[in-house]
């Protein structure tokens, strides 16, 4: 992600990882249409094949998108 412009970090946290994005690409789009974001976070879900929620967001007023991400395959 870092090659593609992000400021990105993951951590481990018990039963689940934390990717925090400390930018976002689509930052101007996403503050006019909320849409952009639920994409984002839909395309998560699919390329990882997990549960993925997003803990903080830019443009709500946080310094960072925070996803966390299941260890454990989700279920259909």
């Amino acid at each position: 992600m870092e090659s593609e412009g992000y400021f990105a970090d993951v951590s481990d946290a018990d039963n689940r990882y934390l990717l925090k994005l400390s930018n976002c690409p689509i930052n101007k789009l996403a503050s006019e249409f909320d849409e952009a974001c639920k994409n984002d976070l839909q395309f998560y879900r699919e390329l990882l094949g997990k549960e993925v929620t997003r803990e903080e967001c830019i443009i709500e007023g946080n310094h960072s998108c925070i996803y966390s991400i299941a260890k454990s395959i989700a279920r259909s």
